[in-house]
């Protein structure tokens, strides 16, 4: 049993894979189609982008695929690899110089694959489909060395666990198609039951379709019989109004000759009336004349008047003032005598209320002296 690889084998396997792919993308656009497309007029962006170098690499790579599947070809069309032959081996590693430093040219210019994308109308399939599986390799073989044993267990028992599931579903598909059988026998019956049913209600239709028929019939008879009566009502109600027709045209007639000369006298009449029109219009510019120059005058005046008028309350203001200002000043002087009469009064009033009561000092002074002389005078008579 070969030992199994160390995670620095499968970093390496997984590596190589990469770069693998890397080279098939871009030898997936090494193709005559892309070439021709660079070597136009709309390629000379992309050939400034790649330069010379690349661009001689690029048509080498195109010569030696031709020569190596011309030389590995045999003359049925069948491809057919000859080792044995030293001008296939010397064109083979010509082929793989070339690619590789093409390659390596190739991963120095960035989004070279996209810009010769657009050169290329269909991908080649072999080398895609190389591509696709390469990496499905590659994410098979990282799964499986990223896999542990108990994760692998774990997938085991899932899969046991489905196949029950699956077992189960049998069984029981079994069980709903016996009664979906039983279903059907059923349907079946009840199928004939309803083919019978329908088979009455179409004998019952027809009979409902003779009926009709024959009422259609008979009304069919009663309209046309209703339709000749109103026929014949239609042709003498016409022939009455053709008749109330030529005799409306002829009053018609009689009426337009009538209105005629009524016209005739109502223009005769219309030219009176214009001329009496501009008389009045005359006249009443006439009077518009006059009363327009008198209004001017009156405008004139009125405001010779508004003028005096102002003057007059501009004087009658100024005088109105100086009245006023005349009427305070008296009203100021009114009141000051009023203040000096009061003061004069109140201080007329104290000096009486002080003389009031020197007096009444003075009074009782002289009643106490009194009173003690005729004490004294009483006493005396006593001693006697």
């Amino acid at each position: 049993m070969p030992p199994k690889p160390t995670n620095l084998d499968a970093q390496r396997v997984l590596a190589i894979m990469d770069e693998t792919k890397e080279k098939l993308t871009y030898l997936s656009v090494i193709t005559p189609q892309v070439l021709e497309g660079l070597q136009s007029e709309e390629g000379e962006s992309a050939v400034q982008m790649l330069g010379p170098e690349i661009m001689k690499r690029f048509a080498e790579q195109i010569r030696l695929e031709e020569l190596y599947q011309a030389a590995n070809t045999t003359s049925e069309g069948v491809f057919q690899l000859a080792l044995d032959n030293e001008d296939v081996r010397e064109t083979m590693e010509k082929l793989q110089r070339n690619t590789r430093d093409l390659c390596r040219r190739m991963r120095d210019i960035p989004n070279v694959v996209q810009e010769l994308r657009n050169f290329q109308e269909q991908r080649p399939i072999n080398a895609m489909k190389l591509i696709y599986t390469i990496a499905e390799m590659q994410e098979v073989m990282l799964k499986r060395l990223t896999t542990t044993v108990e994760e692998e267990r774990s997938k085991q028992e899932l899969l046991e666990h489905y196949i029950q599931r699956e077992e189960a579903a049998s069984r029981r598909k079994a069980q709903l198609e016996k009664e979906l059988a039983h279903i059907r026998r059923e349907r079946e019956k009840a199928a004939s039951s309803r083919s019978e049913i329908i088979l009455k209600l179409k004998a019952d239709l027809q009979d409902v379709q003779d009926t009709t028929k024959l009422k259609l019939r008979q009304h069919q008879e009663r309209f046309d019989t209703r339709e000749a009566e109103h026929r014949e009502n239609y042709k003498r109600k016409e022939e009455e109004l053709q008749k109330a027709i030529a005799e409306l045209k002829q009053a018609n007639l009689n009426l337009k000759k009538t209105s005629k000369e009524e016209e005739e006298g109502l223009r005769k009449r219309k030219k009176i009336a214009e001329k009496d029109v501009e008389r009045l219009i005359a006249d009443y510019d006439r009077d518009m004349t006059d009363k327009t120059t008198t209004l001017d005058n009156t405008h004139e005046s009125l405001t010779e008047e508004r003028k005096r008028l102002k003057e007059l309350r501009d004087h009658f203001r100024k005088v109105d003032a100086e009245n006023e200002r005349i009427r305070q000043e008296e009203e100021i002087a009114k009141a000051r005598d009023t203040m000096l009469g009061a003061q004069s009064q109140q201080k007329h009033d104290a000096a009486s209320l002080i003389q009031a009561y020197f007096r009444g000092i003075k009074e009782r002074e002289a009643y106490i002296k009194a009173k003690k002389s005729l004490k004294k005078g009483k006493k005396g008579k006593k001693k006697k």
